[in-house]
C-alpha cells in the first residue's frame, strides 16, 4: 500500500532531521558526483572502446512526470560504506517546478530548471534526479509541446562548461555515461554523440567532431568514430577525415595520437601548404609545413616551398615573449634556386634572410634591444612578397644595441652593433662596436629649490664620448691600403684581410655649453658655444695628383694616435606671432565661420665657425689641382669614420618662418548651436635658407619651400615639396647625340637670379604628393570597435595581434567594410640649370571590393605615367572566398619576372572572426 508513497518537500525536510544517516549518505553521493566531474572537460573528446553494462538514455522523455531511475544496471550497485562527510561548503539545490522525494525506492527528483551548486561547480538542467539506492545520479532535458528538447545538462567549473543532452553517473563504480557533449578546448570546439568515463579516469568517445566554427552545424570539421583519452596526457584516435560543408574529403589517416591541450595553451599542427604556379619556377606547394607550440613562452613555425623546377626553400619563424620581461621575433629563410631549366645544368643561386626583433619590457636599467633586417643580395628579388615596400627596398639596416645607466642616473653607456647593406650593389657597412658614454646635463649655477629662472641658472652642459669600429666590402677611398681599388670584395676568406686591414675606427668627444633668455619679453635667445675633439688611430699624410686616375691620392698613412680640436658658436632667436581675423556677423551666419587665425613663427640663428684649413691648427694639406689650376684643401683626417673640423670660413645667419592656418567654424553636430570646431586650412607652410658672410662665394645657400595639407574633410592629403637654387648658369655648349638626346655644358655663375631679370631663380627640384583613402566610415577598424567585439576573451599573443593590426590595417580585409580604396599619386621634377628636366609621375593603388556577402575582390598595383606602362612589381589581383570559420584566397601577380597565381585554403583565427577580418599575410611573415 506504501508502493507509490511520495512526501511533499516540507514533509521532506522533516526527514532529513530524522534520518541523518540517509541524508549524509545523499549529501557525499552528489559531493563525489561533483568532484568527479571537475575534470569532464577533457572527458568530452572519447568513444566507447569497452564493453559495459550502461545502456543510454534517449535524449528526450516523452513523459517528463515522476519515472523510476533503473534504467540502468551497474555491477555492485550496494551502498558505499558510511563515512565521514568531507563537504566543505554548502551545497544549494533548487527546482523551478517541484522537488520530490520518493522514500521506498529512495530517489529524489527536481524538476524545471534545476540547479545544484557546489562552489564554482554547478549542473542545470530541466531535469535531474538522485537514487542513492543504487548510487546513480541522471540529469538530461526534457522536450516542450514543439518537440523541441529544452533544459539539456550545463555542467560548469569556473571557466569551463559544456553542455550535454544526458548525464548519468555511479558513485561507485566511478563510471558515467554521456550523450551528446559540446565543449570548447581553447580554440577548438568538440562534438560527441556519446562518451563513457572508465573507473580508471580514463573516457572513450564515439562518433567525434573536432572544428573550430562555432555553429550548431560546423561549416568544416575532423571526423572519428573512436577516439580515447587518457586524462592529462593524449587522445588516441582511430581513422580520421577531414568534411567541409559536410562533404567527406580524402584527407585524413588510419590513425592519430594527439596531447591534451591544456587550459590557455596553444596547440601544435600541421600547416597546409597553397598551390599555384610561378613564371621562372613552375608549380609549387608553398608555406606548408609543422607549426610548434612549445611552451606559454615560445612557438615556432618550420615551413618550406617546393617547385616543379627543382627550386626549394626553408623558413623557420620563432616567437617568444617573458610577460613584465621582454618579446620578439627570429625568423631565417633559405632559397635554393635552380637557373636553369636544363637537367644536366644544375646550376644553382642560394640565397637566406634573417629576421630578428627583440623588444625589452624591463623597468630597471639595464636594456637590450634588436632590430635585424639582413640577407644575400639577391633574396628580395627571387622571393617577392605581398610587402610591396620590403620588395622594393635596395637598403636595409640592422641594430642590436645594450644601453644602461649608472651613478644614480647621471652617466649613460651604450654599445651598438650595426649593419648597412644595399642589396643592389652588394655594398655592405659594420659598425662593430659603437660605444658611447655620456653624462647627462648638468645646471652648476643652479641653487638648490630654485626654478632656475635667471639666465646664469639656466646655463648647463653635458659630455658626450662615441668610439666606433667600421668595416665595409667596398675597397674604395683614401684610407684603404691601395686608394686605386675600386671594387666590392664578398666577405669570404679572402677579402676579410685587406677589409680587417681598411678598417675605419676612431671617437669623438662633444661638449656643448648653452643657456637660454628672453629679450623683449617674446623672444626667446638660445646661445650656445660647442667643443668638439676627434681621436683616429692613423692619419693620412702628403696628398699628391694622380694622372691616371685624375685625383689627388695620399703617399703615406701615419700609424698613431692624432686629434684634432673643433669649436664653433651660435645664438638662436625665436618667437611666435598670432593674428585673428574674426568674420562680420552677416558673413558668419552664412558660412558658419566665426573667425580665421595664423600663427607665425620665425626663427633666426647666428653662428660662427673659423678655418679650421689655415697652417696653424695643422689639419689641411693645401694643394693646387693642374687641371683647373685653384687651390684645394685635403684634410688628415678625409673619408674618417667620424669626419673632422671642417675647411673654410663660417659665418652664417640661417632663417626660416613657419606658417599655420586654421579656422573655427560652427559645430553642426553640435545640437545646442554654440559648439565651435577648429579645422586646419593649411597646416604647414616653412620656408627656409641661410646665408654665409664670410664665404668667398655663392654665400646664400638654396631656399627650400614645404607645404602640408589636408583637403576635403581630411581625406586627402597633400605635400609639395621645392628647393630653388638663386643662382644664375651659363651655356658653354651643348653636344646633341644621334638618338636626339643632348648634353649641355654649363657653369653655374656667382650672379643672383633676380639681379639678372629671372626670377627668384631655379626649381632644382620639386615634388607634389596626393594620398587618399577611401572607405564607408562606419567600417573603420578603431581599438574601440576591437575592445567592444572582444570583449573580454583573452588569447595567447592577443594584444600583440591586435597591436599589429592597428598598425598594419592594408594586411587585412575587413569584410565589414563593402569596399576601400587607397589611391597615391607622386609626381617628382628635377633639373640643373639649363639641363632637360627629368620628370616623373607615378600613381599607385590598391583596395578591395565586395562582390557579395562573403566574396571579395582585392587588387594593388601602380602605373608610370611617363612610361605609360603598369609597374609590375606592384600588380597583384586577388579574390577572397569568405564563409565565417575558413577562407580561400586566390593571389594572381600577371606581369614582371616572377609572374604567378597562388590558391590558399585556410582556417581563420577566432580572433579574425570575431573582429570580421582576413589576414592578408601570415602572422609570421615579417
Amino acid at each position: 500500500m506504501f508502493e507509490g508513497f511520495r512526501i511533499t518537500l516540507r514533509k521532506f525536510v522533516k526527514f532529513i532531521v530524522k534520518g541523518k544517516n540517509r541524508v549524509g549518505h545523499l549529501r557525499n553521493g552528489i559531493v563525489l558526483f561533483i568532484l568527479t566531474f571537475i575534470t569532464l572537460p577533457g572527458l568530452a573528446q572519447q568513444s566507447p572502446t569497452q564493453p559495459d553494462s550502461l545502456r543510454e538514455l534517449p535524449v528526450a522523455i516523452a513523459d517528463s512526470s515522476r519515472q523510476a531511475a533503473d534504467s540502468a544496471r551497474f555491477q555492485g550497485s550496494a551502498p558505499p560504506p558510511q563515512r565521514q562527510s568531507d563537504i566543505n561548503t554548502t551545497i544549494n539545490y533548487q527546482a523551478n517546478d517541484s522537488i520530490d522525494f520518493d522514500v521506498i525506492n529512495r530517489v529524489l527528483y527536481l524538476y524545471g530548471d534545476s540547479k545544484i551548486d557546489y562552489g564554482k561547480i554547478k549542473l542545470n538542467a530541466d531535469y535531474i534526479e538522485y537514487n542513492w539506492g543504487k548510487n546513480l545520479l541522471t540529469a538530461y532535458g526534457v522536450p516542450d509541446s514543439t518537440g523541441r528538447v529544452r533544459g539539456k545538462p550545463l555542467f560548469e567549473d569556473g571557466a569551463e562548461s559544456f553542455v550535454t543532452d544526458s548525464i548519468r553517473y555511479n558513485f561507485v563504480t566511478k563510471k558515467a555515461l554521456i550523450s551528446g557533449v559540446v565543449t570548447e578546448q581553447g580554440e577548438g570546439i568538440v562534438q560527441a554523440d556519446r562518451v563513457k568515463r572508465l573507473a580508471n579516469g580514463a573516457a572513450a568517445m564515439g562518433t567525434v567532431k573536432y572544428t573550430t566554427c562555432n555553429l550548431a552545424d560546423p561549416h568544416f570539421h575532423i571526423e572519428a568514430n573512436k577516439i580515447m583519452m587518457l586524462p592529462g596526457d593524449k587522445f588516441i584516435s582511430g581513422p580520421f577525415h577531414l568534411e567541409v560543408a559536410n562533404i567527406p574529403t580524402p584527407l585524413g589517416f588510419l590513425f592519430g595520437l594527439f596531447p591534451i591541450q591544456k587550459p590557455n595553451e596553444a596547440g601544435s599542427g600541421i600547416i597546409i601548404p597553397k598551390y599555384g604556379e610561378e613564371a621562372r619556377r613552375g608549380f609549387f606547394l608553398r608555406d606548408g609545413g609543422y607549426y610548434f607550440a612549445v611552451n606559454e613562452y615560445f612557438d615556432a613555425r618550420l615551413t618550406g616551398d617546393i617547385y616543379s623546377k627543382g627550386s626549394w626553400s626553408l623558413n623557420l619563424a620563432t616567437r617568444y615573449q617573458k610577460r613584465y620581461a621582454f618579446r620578439g621575433s627570429l625568423g631565417m629563410q633559405y632559397t635554393n634556386l635552380r637557373l636553369s631549366d636544363d637537367i644536366e645544368n644544375d646550376e644553382r643561386n642560394q640565397e637566406f634572410w634573417v629576421r630578428w626583433n627583440h623588444t625589452p619590457e624591463t623597468r630597471g636599467n639595464n636594456r637590450l634591444s634588436a632590430s635585424v633586417n639582413a640577407g644575400t643580395s639577391g633574396f628580395n628579388q627571387i622571393n617577392p612578397g605581398n610587402n610591396l615596400q620590403t620588395s622594393l627596398r635596395q637598403e636595409f639596416n640592422s641594430s642590436v644595441s645594450y644601453s644602461t645607466t649608472f651613478l644614480q642616473n647621471r652617466m649613460n653607456f651604450s654599445t651598438n652593433f650595426r649593419l648597412n647593406q644595399n642589396v643592389r650593389t652588394r655594398r655592405a657597412e659594420i659598425l662593430l662596436p659603437e660605444v658611447a658614454l655620456g653624462l647627462n646635463r648638468i645646471y652648476p649655477f643652479k641653487k638648490a629649490g630654485s626654478t632656475g629662472k635667471t639666465w646664469y641658472e639656466k646655463v648647463n652642459f653635458s659630455w658626450n664620448f662615441n668610439a666606433t669600429n667600421r668595416l665595409t666590402n667596398e675597397l674604395t677611398g683614401v684610407l684603404s691600403s691601395d686608394g686605386k681599388t675600386d671594387s666590392i670584395a664578398g666577405f669570404n676568406s679572402d677579402a676579410l684581410p685587406i677589409i680587417l686591414r681598411n678598417a675605419n675606427n676612431g671617437g669623438r668627444h662633444t661638449l656643448p655649453i648653452s643657456t637660454s633668455f628672453n629679450i623683449f619679453k617674446h623672444i626667446t635667445v638660445s646661445p650656445n658655444v660647442s667643443l668638439t675633439e676627434y681621436w683616429y688611430l692613423k692619419s693620412l699624410e702628403d696628398w699628391q695628383w694622380d694622372s691616371t686616375y685624375s685625383k689627388f691620392i695620399p703617399q703615406d698613412t701615419v700609424n698613431g694616435f692624432a686629434r684634432a680640436l673643433e669649436y664653433r658658436a651660435s645664438a638662436a632667436f625665436t618667437t611666435r606671432l598670432y593674428g585673428t581675423f574674426q568674420i562680420q556677423p552677416k558673413l558668419r551666419e552664412l558660412t558658419g565661420v566665426e573667425a580665421i587665425r595664423h600663427v607665425m613663427i620665425p626663427n633666426v640663428s647666428l653662428s660662427y665657425r673659423p678655418n679650421f684649413a689655415e697652417e696653424q691648427y695643422n689639419i689641411y694639406q693645401t694643394v693646387t689641382n693642374p687641371t683647373t689650376n685653384k687651390e684645394q684643401y685635403y684634410s688628415r683626417f678625409q673619408g674618417a669614420v667620424l669626419g673632422g673640423p671642417g675647411s673654410g670660413e663660417s659665418g652664417t645667419v640661417s632663417f626660416s618662418v613657419q606658417n599655420n592656418l586654421e579656422m573655427k567654424a560652427r559645430d553642426r553636430s553640435d545640437s545646442t548651436g554654440v559648439g565651435t570646431v577648429k579645422v586646419p586650412l593649411l597646416e604647414n607652410f616653412s620656408v627656409a635658407s641661410s646665408y654665409n658672410f664670410l664665404a668667398d662665394e655663392f654665400r646664400l645657400a638654396p631656399i627650400s619651400i614645404n607645404t602640408r595639407t589636408k583637403l576635403f574633410d581630411d581625406k586627402v592629403n597633400l605635400t609639395v615639396t621645392s628647393v630653388i637654387d638663386p643662382y644664375i648658369w651659363r651655356v658653354d655648349s651643348i653636344v646633341l647625340a644621334d638618338n636626339g638626346d643632348r648634353t649641355v655644358y654649363q657653369t653655374q655663375l656667382d650672379r643672383y637670379a633676380w639681379n639678372n631679370g629671372q626670377g627668384l631663380g631655379y626649381i632644382t627640384s620639386a615634388r607634389i604628393a596626393l594620398s587618399t583613402t577611401l572607405r564607408p566610415d562606419q567600417g573603420k577598424t578603431t581599438r574601440r570597435s576591437i575592445d567592444n567585439e572582444l570583449g573580454d576573451r583573452t588569447y595567447r599573443y592577443m594584444e600583440e595581434e591586435i597591436q599589429d593590426i592597428l598598425q598594419n590595417p592594408d594586411d587585412y580585409v575587413d569584410w565589414s567594410v563593402p569596399w576601400s580604396m587607397r589611391v597615391n599619386y607622386n609626381i617628382d621634377y628635377s633639373r640643373k640649370g639649363y639641363a632637360d628636366p627629368t620628370i616623373r609621375q607615378t600613381v599607385r593603388f590598391s583596395g578591395d571590393v565586395s562582390i557579395s556577402e562573403n566574396w571579395k575582390f582585392n587588387f594593388s598595383s601602380g602605373y608610370d605615367l611617363q612610361k605609360q606602362e603598369f609597374i609590375s612589381q606592384t600588380t597583384n589581383v586577388g579574390l577572397i572566398r569568405n564563409l565565417h570559420c575558413w577562407e580561400m584566397q586566390f593571389d594572381w601577380t600577371p606581369l614582371g619576372t616572377y609572374k604567378q597565381y597562388s590558391l590558399d585554403l585556410r582556417v581563420k583565427a577566432s580572433l579574425l572572426q570575431d573582429l570580421k577580418l582576413s589576414r592578408r599575410r601570415n602572422f609570421l611573415d615579417q
